[in-house]
C-alpha cells in the first residue's frame, strides 16, 4: 500500500504545510543498527523537518526492530512517551 499510495500520502501531508517546513513535534525513530534502511544521513535530513526527532539505533536488530529486539523496542518507546509528560 505504501509503495502504491506513497505519493498520495505525501501529497496529503504536504497540504497541511510545505514538506520542508519544520514541525514542532516530538518524533521517535527506532532503527535497527544492522539495517541500512535508515542511515545517519537520513537522520540529518529528517531533523530538518522534525528538529525534535529522536533517533535510537538498537543493536542486534535489523529492519524489523520490534521483532528482533522486542524488549529494547518497548523500553525505548516507553522512555520516549514518559519524557513527553
Amino acid at each position: 500500500v505504501l509503495l502504491e499510495q506513497g505519493d498520495a500520502i505525501a501529497a496529503g501531508v504536504c497540504t497541511v504545510a510545505p514538506c520542508d517546513t519544520p514541525r514542532d513535534l516530538a518524533a521517535l525513530y527506532l532503527c535497527g543498527a544492522d539495517s541500512d534502511y535508515v542511515t545517519r544521513d537520513d537522520a540529518r535530513a529528517v531533523r530538518q523537518v522534525f528538529p525534535r526527532a529522536r533517533f535510537v539505533w538498537l543493536r542486534q536488530a535489523g529492519h524489523w526492530v520490534h521483532a528482533d529486539q522486542p524488549h529494547r523496542f518497548d523500553t525505548a518507546v516507553r522512555t520516549f512517551l514518559d519524557a513527553l509528560h
